[in-house]
């Protein structure tokens, strides 16, 4: 670490988080990030939506250093009405194991999302309004967990259940005695596994502001709240949703969505849950599609991706992104998977005073006894954002040095820091609309 003993205790450097730099006639340089693959890396709690078949890589992913992956969702071969050929008959294509096998021996927790896909001959026409409905459906279940364990451990009750979907559209109350039929299945099958119940989707409305022609999306956790309130919360392990569909940073869903995840967790724990937490399918997209989402550059979509990753995070909340990262998303995604590996979010946030304007931060501890800071001007993201300078005040925190870590351009380098009234003082630190990680090492 590199102090400047000023008397007034200020540094007179400036703090650019970038490849390398001269201040003040030193060259300052960075070094790149060593990246690391899944089997390398403690938990991130990061993860992709992997709901086809589709031919890809398998390296791709772990390469990436994710540690979760959820499958099984959309027209993938584990979907009921491919497993089930008949009422009573199912089977599992060979190469899924083979890719299920694989996940695990590098180091992946694989989440299976037990639900229909795309297409005809879907078992799922009355929406569980019958014990037929229900207990064919728990059947596939059993086959299912009895057929991957130990593979896998953790199993999603449907998906998207409350939402104007084909698969959707089940009301709370068929939806929670299906949660109440399946679980004592899964259990009996598998006592050790972890059984996942929400992944709750939502709607789309034209015509709000800041979206022009597009549509907003916005979670339905009205819904989860009242299946939350049905009875379910006690026997489940974990609460999944699907919170971010291209929103923009002005869209008081967006602005208000850690005060969301703050009050769901307040009404699981008063309803009996003592578990984890998982947001699935985050998307900005890059190019118009059929979903009416409103699309973003490519830069501009990884942007929010890391933004909403680390918020989740933040929040104590595992973060699964929809798609496999195309794109800028890629390197953005493998260096966080590295950089935030082993890292719990602080219990009590960090105090920081800073003369910029809407400064997102979250703070993390790791292993080692060292911290995390990541930050970031949350408004609207553009490809090339030139900043914004500020002195930061860290109430609370001494430390040795401060790493500056850059996602996008995946480079490191040492900051330098100063104390005022044994507070630690970051000067002319520049804050960019994505997020800057800073290690603050003991």
């Amino acid at each position: 670490m590199t102090t400047v003993a000023n008397p007034d205790n200020r540094v007179d450097m400036i703090q650019i988080v970038d490849s390398n730099r001269t201040d003040k006639g030193r060259t300052v340089s960075g070094k790149p990030i060593k990246v690391l693959v899944s089997s390398e890396l403690a938990d991130n709690r990061i993860g992709g939506d992997y709901g086809s078949d589709h031919p890809r890589s398998e390296a791709g992913i772990y390469g990436l250093g994710l540690k979760w992956l959820r499958i099984g969702f959309w027209d993938s071969s584990l979907n009921w009405q491919e497993v089930e050929s008949r009422p009573g008959e199912y089977s599992v294509p060979s190469e899924r194991d083979a890719f299920v096998r694989d996940m695990l021996e590098n180091g992946v927790t694989v989440v299976l999302c037990l639900s229909v896909g795309s297409g005809k001959n879907r078992p799922d026409r009355t929406k569980f309004k019958s014990d037929g409905d229900i207990n064919r459906y728990a059947d596939y279940v059993r086959f299912m967990v009895r057929h991957f364990k130990p593979f896998i451990r953790y199993y999603e009750i449907w998906n998207e259940p409350g939402t104007n979907t084909p698969w959707g559209n089940i009301l709370v109350e068929n939806f929670a005695r299906l949660v109440k039929r399946v679980v004592p299945v899964i259990r009996e099958e598998y006592p050790e596994a972890k059984i996942v119940v929400g992944a709750t989707g939502g709607h789309w409305v034209y015509g709000f502001p800041g979206y022009g022609d597009f549509s907003r999306y916005t979670f339905e956790h009205d819904y989860l709240k009242t299946l939350l309130k049905s009875g379910i919360a006690p026997l489940i392990d974990v609460i999944s949703w699907h919170p971010f569909y291209g929103h923009t940073p002005d869209d008081p869903y967006y602005r208000n969505y850690p005060q969301m995840v703050g009050e769901l967790k307040a009404l699981a724990a008063a309803e009996g849950f003592n578990g984890e937490y998982l947001a699935e399918e985050m998307l900005w997209r890059t190019e118009r599609a059929e979903e009416p989402q409103q699309p973003v550059s490519a830069t501009v979509s990884a942007k929010y991706l890391a933004r909403a990753i680390l918020t989740n995070l933040g929040l104590d909340v595992t973060a699964s992104v929809s798609g496999m990262f195309p794109g800028e998303c890629r390197q953005f995604v493998r260096r966080l998977c590295t950089v935030m590996a082993g890292a719990a979010p602080l219990s009590l946030p960090i105090e920081i005073e800073s003369d910029a304007a809407n400064i997102m931060h979250y703070g993390f501890s790791l292993p080692n006894g060292d911290g995390l800071l990541a930050l970031w001007t949350n408004g609207a993201a553009i490809d090339e954002d030139p900043g914004v300078k500020t002195d930061l005040l860290l109430r609370g925190i001494s430390v040795n040095s401060v790493v500056g870590v850059d996602i996008r351009n995946g480079m490191e380098h040492e900051i330098l820091t100063g104390t005022h009234n044994g507070n630690l003082l970051i000067r002319n630190l520049l804050v960019k609309d994505y997020p800057i990680i800073l290690r603050l090492l003991q």
